[in-house]
């Protein structure tokens, strides 16, 4: 059975997740992985967002262990982690949905040809949009500018409502390779200031669908009254 990498990134869920699901459905054995990349940029995380990473990823961790899978977690630059997991694994392939910001838009390309040079590839998969970017284009073939014109193309093309179930489980590939602990990131602050945002905000898929549901039933009845209210 072959073996391909699922590498999560701004979609630390298992819920609605078309890289995990295509590569579960294909019938591969998979080895899903997280990559913090601490270099400096202009997305460098700051103190609150890693705080949040490191309990997303303690999250999905949990979530992973329960379908007998597990996360490796690794840190460094994604090209040359990738490149020698897959040569030291014999992965086919990287598995992974797109993301959309310049920079890393631009690293995807680079990881992409990194793969190839050594026999593998990156699939990627629409995942976190309603619509792709380029599938939504006025008549010039250019971005909407304004949103009454960009919701009716949108419209237009329809909405694909369908999720993706939560995987009943996850046949994960035996391999030999070091991954990191949650602690060895070191995304948790020194100080521990955090703890009154901690009583407020639950990070993790499963509190987000929680919070997602709770506007759904609740807040978004308001909408009609309350949505000229700044």
């Amino acid at each position: 059975m072959n073996k391909v990498i699922v590498w999560f990134r701004n979609d630390l869920r298992l819920h609605d997740n078309p890289a995990l699901h295509h590569a579960i459905t294909a019938g591969h054995n998979i080895i899903p992985i997280y990559i913090h990349d601490p270099r400096l940029s202009p997305w460098h995380n700051g103190a609150a967002s890693n705080w949040w990473l490191h309990h997303s990823l303690a999250s999905l961790r949990e979530s992973l262990e329960k379908k007998g899978s597990q996360l490796f977690l690794f840190s460094g630059a994604p090209a040359d982690i990738l490149n020698k997991l897959v040569q030291a694994t014999g992965a086919l392939a990287v598995y992974a949905n797109r993301r959309y910001e310049p920079l890393q838009e631009e690293e995807d390309k680079h990881v992409a040809l990194q793969l190839n040079n050594v026999g593998s590839s990156l699939i990627s998969f629409h995942g976190n949009l309603l619509n792709e970017p380029e599938m939504v284009k006025n008549k010039s073939g250019q971005p909407y500018k304004v949103f009454t014109p960009y919701y009716k193309a949108v419209m237009a093309l329809g909405l694909n409502c369908n999720t993706l179930a939560v995987p009943e489980s996850i046949e994960t590939a035996t391999v030999d390779i070091n991954s990191d602990t949650l602690q060895q990131l070191q995304l948790l602050p020194n100080i521990n200031w955090y703890e009154k945002i901690s009583r407020y905000w639950k990070p993790g898929e499963a509190s987000a669908l929680s919070q997602m549901d709770e506007f759904i039933h609740s807040s978004l009845k308001q909408y009609p009254v309350k949505r000229d209210i700044p």
